[in-house]
């Protein structure tokens, strides 16, 4: 390692200039490293970086763009950038063999579906879905099933916790 990158090591652990160039080292060659270190913590800090990690984490752009306060335009450029790198990263070998992986596992999962569904009952399951309607979110636009019983215009909660009046435009299955 460098001398360079060893300053910087001791910058990246809160040490100052000052306290380098007491210790001995030559002040030119503490500043410099300082200038590549305050380089380095500014690179992290720009746009690419800042869009990226948001993106590893999951987050929308409209959240992107609310916490970085970057131009939406700008951060839709950097998503586009970001995926075509995804591609290049899903072509990896590492990468396509877990994707073997998963479909055997959906496979053998698929499988042990339509064995169970073979077992079922079908004018019990009939009767069983008989007795719910399927109801439609206003607010998040989710389905989800309501027994029957539920009359309209009773306050529901759909699986996300919105709560609404239960209405016949609500009905997507009766």
């Amino acid at each position: 390692m460098s001398i360079i990158e060893s300053l910087i090591e001791q910058f990246e652990k809160g040490k100052n200039p000052k306290d380098l160039i007491k210790e001995g080292y030559k002040k030119s060659t503490v500043y410099e490293a300082y200038r590549r270190y305050r380089a380095r913590e500014e690179a992290k800090r720009t746009p690419v970086v800042q869009v990226f990690k948001r993106l590893e984490e999951g987050k929308t752009l409209p959240r992107i763009v609310i916490e970085t306060g970057l131009d939406p335009e700008e951060v839709k450029k950097l998503y586009e950038k970001w995926l075509e790198l995804k591609k290049i990263d899903i072509n990896q070998p590492t990468v396509l063999k877990e994707v073997e992986e998963l479909k055997e596992k959906i496979n053998k999962l698929t499988k042990k579906i339509e064995e169970l569904t073979k077992n079922i009952n079908s004018r019990k399951f009939k009767a069983i879905l008989s007795t719910f309607r399927v109801v439609k979110c206003p607010t998040c636009n989710i389905e989800f099933a309501l027994p029957r019983s539920v009359a309209l215009g009773a306050n529901v909660a759909c699986t996300r916790g919105h709560r609404f009046n239960l209405q016949k435009e609500h009905i997507i299955v009766e």
